[in-house]
């Protein structure tokens, strides 16, 4: 998403070093009035005052400022005690540790370093195996599938990451199966995260995705519902500890625009991210290395010396295609995966 104008001096603050941020945030006084900034500086100051409590000492709008984050934290309280109950019902019904994902995630995650991250939807993971229990012990809650969504089936999995629903007092909820893009005759092998990170909510224990599952998805996961630009979320992760580099490339390989955010990422923060990581892939090229690379695997494993045949046959297992209709299968998937969306 692209963040209001008058906004994009609190993301840099929140991307920068401490000394930095304050540089940015005094800048973004001087420019804006409080009195007539835009929605996103109204969601993403609490982030901002909540870390440093400082800037607001003889500030004339500070009790503007911390009218908002007190706002905003009332706000999470109410969502967290949603995804509490919801978690709870999901246990209840024998689905073994429902992962909460998104914004809430992000919130606890962030909690740990002191920092507030507003939740504005809730999302769950669950194996595509529980997703109809799931979706049947959360419409005793009351949530029901949004208008135009509708319960997956069985041949829906595979192109599809998640299902939206809400409840009587309009919250959303996303209930997944997969955080990160795959092309369909992959997906499965995409579903769930390890390891899992534990927190706690008023002494309720949650299950979260590990710190680089959960970047991986702000990179290269779905937004939608979502009203806080990814930078906040990917820079607190990346200055929150190690990075699993391995991992997250891995998880991200399917997702060209990530590495390109990755790029975008390097040039507006500290962190070093490696050069691998950070190169802007080439399309055609990049859907080419990960075919090639598959099979290269493939072969391996069946301790077979890689060929022009062996990665035809393996082609036509993978994609499910007789050999006489591999051309026009291959001219499809070139078209989906490399000239289409990257997201």
């Amino acid at each position: 998403m692209t963040v209001a104008a008058d906004c994009e001096l609190l993301v840099k603050a929140l991307l920068a070093t401490p000394h930095a941020a304050e540089a940015y945030w005094q800048k973004w006084r001087r420019e804006v009035n409080p009195d007539a900034m835009s929605e996103d500086c109204v969601r993403l100051l609490p982030m901002l005052t909540t870390r440093y409590p400082s800037w607001l000492t003889d500030d004339p709008a500070r009790n503007l400022m911390l009218g908002l984050a007190k706002r905003a934290w009332t706000g999470n309280q109410l969502m967290m005690r949603s995804v509490v109950e919801a978690v709870s019902s999901l246990v209840r019904a024998g689905i073994p540790k429902p992962v909460i994902a998104g914004p809430a995630a992000w919130a606890l995650q962030q909690q740990r370093g002191q920092s507030f991250r507003p939740i504005f939807f809730l999302e769950l993971l669950v194996s595509r195996e529980h997703v109809l229990t799931a979706a049947g012990a959360l419409s005793q809650l009351g949530w029901v599938p949004a208008p135009g969504q509708v319960l997956p089936r069985e041949a829906d999995f595979d192109y599809m990451e998640g299902v939206w629903l809400r409840n009587p007092a309009g919250e959303g909820l996303k209930l997944t199966w997969r955080l990160f893009p795959a092309p369909p005759e992959r997906a499965a092998e995409w579903e769930g995260v390890t390891p899992l990170e534990e927190a706690d909510f008023q002494g309720v224990r949650l299950w979260l995705p590990s710190r680089q599952a959960m970047l991986a998805d702000a990179l290269a996961g779905s937004r939608d519902g979502d009203l806080l630009d990814w930078r906040c979320d990917a820079a607190c992760l990346l200055n929150s500890g190690v990075i699993n580099w391995d991992r997250l490339k891995r998880w991200i390989q399917f997702s060209p625009a990530a590495r390109i955010k990755l790029q975008q990422l390097g040039r507006e923060t500290d962190v070093a991210i490696p050069l691998d990581l950070r190169r802007r892939p080439a399309r055609v090229w990049f859907q080419y290395d990960l075919v090639r690379s598959d099979y290269r695997r493939h072969a391996s494993a069946n301790r077979e010396e890689p060929s022009v045949a062996g990665l035809l046959r393996y082609l036509c297992e993978r994609w499910q295609t007789p050999v006489w209709q591999m051309p026009f299968r291959g001219l499809f998937y070139l078209i989906r995966y490399t000239f289409g969306s990257p997201d």
